[in-house]
């Protein structure tokens, strides 16, 4: 009998807290709700609830599994730890690896870009993005930056690109109000581990499978007291 491949994948990098399950290449069980703070009280839960779901499959729970895949950002500082965290629990224990995925790589799989060049867009909830932009063969045109609109326009080709993401309503309408009619957006959700969960088969796959590093663009926003009030 062959074994099937049953792959773990997680997000709480943004804005958004996610779970899902692929046993023997479909999806079986996922979890997923948009959530601006929150994530290490939901996150849990979910795993425990996908893992409870795919029981009868896997009687063995987590050391049934082949791998575990999370998203390594850009984000949140705080997502980004937790999710790490989360995966690396599973997964130690029970010596399986751990996948890294950017965020601007799991909002993108799947989306169509054969027309011209993709950019993704994370929010951040100030006056700039995350963001990174891919030829229509998907390799990288542009490193991933932290931008203000003003400065994404002032590097965009003539068009048309699509824009992904959380970030990329928000941006497209800047884009539109300066006259750049080129921009078009194709989805606006944030990482789904029940969308994503099959880039992460495809690399187990390929043995594509490197030490997790998370992705920090900016540092995390945090006021020191003073040295009198600790």
């Amino acid at each position: 009998m062959v074994k099937s491949l049953n792959i773990l994948a997680l997000d709480s990098a943004a804005s958004a807290c996610s779970v899902a399950i692929t046993i023997n290449s479909n999806v079986y069980a996922a979890r997923f709700e948009v959530m601006e703070r929150g994530q290490a009280e939901a996150l849990a839960p979910m795993v425990a609830s996908v893992m409870e779901e795919a029981s009868q499959t896997m009687p063995r729970g987590f050391a049934d599994l082949d791998a575990v895949a999370v998203t390594v950002g850009p984000g949140t500082f705080t997502g980004i730890r937790l999710g790490l965290a989360m995966a690396k629990a599973i997964a130690l224990p029970h010596k399986i690896p751990v996948m890294g995925l950017s965020t601007f790589d799991a909002i993108r799989f799947g989306i169509d870009q054969k027309n011209g060049p993709l950019i993704a867009v994370i929010e951040t909830k100030r006056n700039d993005f995350y963001l990174q932009m891919f030829d229509r063969r998907g390799a990288e045109m542009t490193k991933a930056a932290v931008l203000n609109a003003a400065e994404v326009l002032s590097m965009l080709p003539p068009g048309p690109i699509v824009g992904v993401g959380d970030g990329a309503g928000r941006l497209g309408k800047f884009l539109a109000a300066k006259g750049y009619g080129g921009f078009y957006v194709a989805d606006e959700s944030p990482p789904i581990a029940e969308n994503f969960v099959g880039l992460a088969l495809e690399r187990f796959q390929f043995k594509e499978i490197g030490a997790p590093k998370p992705i920090y663009l900016k540092a995390p926003s945090v006021t020191l007291q003073p040295d009198h009030l600790k």
